[in-house]
């Protein structure tokens, strides 16, 4: 593993003195999501009708052995939903509910991808704040070629040139396989710290998002 890692990774400004191992990593996410929003049962019922969601479009499905709500709203209602106060809801239930009509369920997933996009970024804001890294992360601006940004985030965070990202028809971006096979086998979280690196930075960027491969063509897409 240590071979793909920068020769300088100890010393890489956005993980010096921020290195977990896997075990200390795992009881971090759990602890994270133990102190997560749990809306579920009759809550979660009841917040749906705080919403406007009837009784009477609800019902209870069962899906590869996972209890969901499935809802079944008439358009004419699905319109006057607020959907930004739904989708909220969906990442703060343990208890899935999901729309039974294909179109319904599309337009909820642009809500729901926005809204993940707004929290992801608001956690790597938080989390670069807490680190005192706000002032010192490498800045993506509208218009910048990724060719030549790319490489100043991957220093950053430890990687050689190439190494977390591959750059796609010219101006389009997305991770490389490496950078994600190494974070994944890694034990002693060094090249874990490094792809939380990338990934916070990208996350707080909604610029250099926008410029990942999977999202060209994106339409209909919803940002907060």
């Amino acid at each position: 593993m240590t071979p793909l890692l920068s020769g300088c990774h100890r010393e890489a400004p956005g993980i010096r003195g921020h290195v977990e191992t896997m075990q200390q990593r795992m009881k971090r996410q759990e602890a994270e999501f133990n102190a997560s929003p749990d809306v579920k049962g009759p809550g979660l019922h009841a917040a749906l009708n705080s919403l406007g969601i009837n009784d009477a479009w609800m019902r209870k499905v069962n899906d590869e052995g996972v209890e969901i709500i499935q809802l079944r709203v008439p358009q004419a209602e699905f319109a006057k939903l607020d959907h930004r106060a739904l989708a909220k809801l969906m990442f703060d239930s343990r208890y899935r509910f999901e729309f039974a009509d294909k179109d319904q369920a599309h337009e909820a997933a642009l809500y729901h991808g926005a809204e993940r996009n707004e929290r992801d970024k608001r956690k790597a804001l938080d989390e670069l704040r807490r680190r005192g890294q706000l002032d010192s992360y490498p800045r993506y601006r509208a218009g910048m070629a990724v060719s030549a940004f790319a490489p100043q985030l991957e220093a950053w965070c430890g990687y050689q040139p190439g190494q977390a990202f591959k750059i796609i028809a010219g101006n389009w971006v997305d991770y490389a396989h490496p950078m994600v096979d190494l974070a994944a086998a890694d034990m002693q979280g060094r090249a874990s710290a490094s792809f939380d690196c990338v990934k916070r930075v990208v996350d707080a960027t909604p610029d250099l998002r926008h410029r990942f491969i999977g999202n060209r063509g994106r339409e209909g897409a919803i940002d907060y």
